[in-house]
């Protein structure tokens, strides 16, 4: 018996991608606390009706700020709350 690996391969439809954006419109802005983070969020814009979810990725001081760079264009879902500080291993 002899499997077509071709056929294993499955290539995503335009509806099943979720593209990951990058937005760092807020990165100039400076926390009081010093602990900027990076917000993943699932978005969909609200100006088309037949939208796709697209990861987005914004640097803020908290979640309310990261939403609010985002929230006129699109509904958001938070997805994941990442340091935006590498890791010291020296």
């Amino acid at each position: 018996m002899t499997i077509n690996s071709a056929a294993l391969v499955k290539t995503p439809s335009n509806n099943q991608s979720l593209n990951l954006m990058n937005t760092f419109q807020g990165s100039s802005q400076v926390c009081m606390n010093n602990s900027t983070s990076v917000f993943v969020f699932a978005s969909v814009l609200r100006a088309d009706v037949k939208a796709h979810p697209v990861m987005r990725r914004v640097m803020a001081c908290s979640e309310r700020d990261a939403r609010a760079q985002l929230s006129r264009d699109y509904v958001l879902s938070l997805a994941c709350k990442l340091p935006a500080l590498g890791v010291n291993h020296g």
